[in-house]
């Protein structure tokens, strides 16, 4: 009677071997085969920013790409504004908002890495300014193709 378990044939230049492959290596090789090939959960954070007095809190921040910005207004007419300065051409292009008690909150999703300077228009003069800089996700390198043939190549 044969050997119970998962065999596999190996052919040679004019015969063929089979031999049993233990189960614990072809378990192994499925969980490694479907961690590489199964998708990433979304992942996506929201970061606060504080407006207190005339600066925003933290200052400058690093978020990735999908995160949302949410600015929290605590006193005071601000606004949010992307851009160096009311002088900067692109001043408002990707956003221009209020920031005061009938707007305490403002909220930004960033869907491109970059970096975006932005500040508060009647309060520029008091440097009330930041920076968000968004950077791509990094690729998980046990993920990838060739971390799995690593797994199961050798030479």
């Amino acid at each position: 009677m044969p050997p119970s378990g998962v065999f596999a044939v190996y052919w040679g230049p004019s015969i063929a071997v089979q031999q049993e492959v233990p189960a614990m290596f072809c378990t192994i090789a499925l969980v490694a085969l479907a961690a590489a090939f199964a998708a990433p959960a979304a992942r996506a954070d929201t970061h606060l920013v504080t407006q207190s007095g005339f600066e925003f809190l933290p200052r400058d921040l690093i978020v990735l790409v999908g995160d949302t910005v949410q600015w929290v207004h605590t006193g005071s007419s601000h606004t949010v504004t992307n851009g160096t300065s009311a002088a900067d051409p692109g001043a408002g292009s990707l956003f221009d908002a209020p920031l005061d008690s009938a707007n305490p909150t403002f909220s930004y999703t960033f869907e491109q890495p970059a970096v975006v300077p932005y500040f508060c228009r009647p309060h520029e003069g008091f440097d009330m300014k930041g920076t968000v800089t968004v950077e791509a996700p990094v690729a998980n390198e046990s993920a990838t193709w060739s971390r799995i043939k690593r797994i199961f190549v050798t030479g």
